[in-house]
Formats: structure tokens, sequence, C-alpha cells
């Protein structure tokens, strides 16, 4: 009697087992499509967050640069903004041949185009 008894609660057990580990993970498989989604960024907030890191310190151009250049901004500054343009420019259905054939792959024109549509994005109508 007492061997059928633990034989039972060996199965219920194991039973139990196997029920709550296929359970995990379909709540982490859950929990990585949540997180994975989350971490798609808008490329409006995306530029938006290229921004804001352009503009710590570490990135400020040095006196010698901005005598030299004037406002123009640093290549530093301009690798931070670049890929995030590109995503904002793609976000309007822009292609890639059409803006390489606008602006023949020249970052200033690539930032500046960014610029405006970021500009048109957030502000208030």
């Amino acid at each position: 009697m007492k061997t059928k008894i633990f034989i039972l609660l060996v199965l219920f057990a194991a039973n139990l087992f196997v029920s709550c580990s296929g359970d995990d993970g379909l709540t982490n498989e859950r929990t990585n499509k949540r997180t994975e989604s989350d971490r798609q960024i808008a490329p409006v907030e995306n530029f938006k967050m290229a921004i804001n890191e352009m503009n710590k310190p570490q990135y400020f151009p040095t006196e010698e640069y901005t005598k030299k250049y004037g406002d123009e901004l640093s290549p530093k500054r301009k690798a931070i903004l670049f890929k995030p343009a590109l995503i904002l420019i793609y976000s309007t259905s822009k292609t890639e041949e059409k803006l390489d054939a606008k602006t023949m792959a020249d970052t200033n024109q690539i930032l500046n185009r960014a610029f405006k549509i970021y500009i048109s994005k957030t502000s208030k109508k």
C-alpha cells in the first residue's frame, strides 16, 4: 500500500514538473516577445535619443574646431546621428536608391533632411 502511494506521489510530482516546465517556456517566450517589441523604438524617438546623446559634454567640439569650422557638427556628432537619421528618412517611405540619387550619399544633406522630417513630425500644428 505504501509503495502504491509512493508511486502515485512520484507520478504526480513528475507530471507537475513536466507541466510547470512547459509553462515556463511559454511564459518566457511571451515575455521575450514583449521585450523585443518594446525594443523597437519609433524612428522619431530613436532620432530624438541620438540628438540627446550628441548633446552630451564629451561630444562638444573643441575651441579650435569651432574657430575653424564654426557651427558645423563635428564628425563624432555626425556619426551619432547618421544611422538614426537614415532610419527616420526610410520610415517616410524613401527608398535607398532615391535617397542616394538625391543626396549622393552626402552626410550633411542626409542629416538636414532628417532634421526637417523630425521637426515636421514633432511640431504641433
